[in-house]
């Protein structure tokens, strides 16, 4: 399974403190926001705006990538149900096979990320803490 995406458009609005993220996949365009916390305005950065948005709009290709997986299973689940021939059985078993492992990484892929962009957000204020105190000391 082959996960790829490109950004398109990547935009931070100052006045709204609104990030947005356009990212073209394989299945079509994705958005995702970040919106400034009124308790970070002394650190705002549009970058970190901008990529918590990349990584929402990534979570939401995968989200769906992972619906058609699902929909993939149903069908072939279906038409394994109500297969008799062997030569074919097997075929079907082996692709649903295929498509269950691809459905199980991309939970993986979708938790990890989540996760990531969570601690991301979450030690942010520490970061900056760091490099204000550090550049102090120069």
């Amino acid at each position: 399974m082959k996960l790829q995406s490109t950004t398109i458009k990547s935009d931070y609005d100052t006045n709204t403190g609104l990030s947005k993220v356009t990212i073209l996949t394989d299945i079509g365009s994705f958005d995702g926001y970040a919106s400034l916390h009124p308790d970070d305005k002394d650190i705002e950065s549009n970058f970190a705006g901008c990529r918590y948005a990349e990584m929402r709009a990534n979570i939401k290709y995968m989200k769906m990538k992972k619906k058609i997986f699902e929909a993939q299973l149903k069908s072939l689940k279906s038409v394994y149900n109500q297969t008799r021939n062997k030569k074919a059985l097997k075929v079907l078993e082996k692709e649903i096979y295929l498509i269950e492992d691809n459905k199980e990484t991309i939970s993986l892929y979708i938790k990890s990320l989540s996760d990531k962009l969570t601690d991301m957000m979450n030690s942010r204020p520490d970061v900056i803490r760091f490099i204000k105190k550090d550049n102090k000391t120069e």
